[in-house]
């Protein structure tokens, strides 16, 4: 079925002239891309990423997803990196590109900087919800890294941050009660 989606979704990608955000080319590349990404076509995934597909700092991320699925560490740590530098803000991009920084270098166990990525990073100010153009939710990649982490042989302070970011996760995954009229209700202690 993704080789029918993949053929489907060229000839989409063919019939569009005008290359810009109206025409919904650059959200029909991005489908493509993903649908690349699960068949682990990464040679293709890696040539559609050779032209912008949406600005430097999403495109650089794309790429370091491509080299993170395809378990080249090193080229996916250089493209987190630039993703980060590039961002115009802490957007999704950067927020993102940390947990997969992280990831990263947890599979190379590069103990110095996935220290220096908790103590110094912004890693809990917001949701993770990614939109690029369809909803993604990274709690699930998240809080399987940290745990991962937790495996590792750190420090017991840098351990205990990594619990901390751990159960922010793991809470802010958490439905919000609410009363009988559908009205959320204030969390006691």
């Amino acid at each position: 079925k993704t080789k029918e989606a993949k053929k489907f979704l060229n000839e989409q990608i063919a019939k569009i002239k005008k290359v810009d955000w109206q025409s919904g080319y650059s959200h029909l590349k991005l489908t493509v891309l993903n649908v690349l990404l699960a068949e682990k076509d990464y040679i293709q995934a890696e040539k559609l990423l050779d032209r912008p597909i949406f600005n430097k700092s999403t495109d650089a991320f794309f790429r370091g997803k491509v080299y993170f699925e395809k378990g080249d560490y090193r080229k996916a740590i250089e493209s987190f990196k630039e993703t980060i530098t590039c961002s115009t803000r802490d957007d999704d991009d950067t927020q993102v590109s940390y947990h997969y920084l992280l990831a990263c270098y947890a599979k190379i166990k590069d103990l110095g900087e996935i220290k220096d990525i908790i103590e110094n990073a912004k890693l809990c100010h917001q949701e993770f919800t990614v939109f690029y153009p369809i909803d993604y939710r990274y709690e699930d990649f998240v809080e399987k890294t940290l745990k991962e982490l937790l495996k590792l042989k750190l420090d017991d302070l840098l351990k205990i941050r990594i619990r901390g970011l751990l159960a922010f996760v793991q809470t802010s995954n958490l439905p919000t009660p609410t009363d009988d009229d559908g009205e959320e209700k204030p969390l006691r202690a």
